[in-house]
């Protein structure tokens, strides 16, 4: 029964995690956008504001997640 609460836990957490990106993603997109249009690219020049670049996770260590719940005992 654990085991089952635990996928659960995570498959939880994996959904978190996926519409945490999907927010920072469109985050970052119109931050992007505005700081080309006016009138927010001027203020974008006057403090040196530049475009962001997307968040993007090494995938050898994305596959080599090790989860312990029973806190290294």
């Amino acid at each position: 029964m654990i085991k089952i609460y635990q996928l659960y836990t995570i498959d939880n957490l994996r959904i978190i995690i996926e519409i945490q990106k999907t927010d920072l993603y469109d985050t970052v997109t119109k931050y992007n956008e505005n700081i080309k249009m006016f009138p927010g690219n001027i203020i974008a020049n006057f403090f040196n504001f530049s475009e962001e670049k997307f968040f993007k996770a090494d995938e050898k260590a994305s596959n080599n997640i090790n989860i312990d719940f029973y806190g290294g005992k």
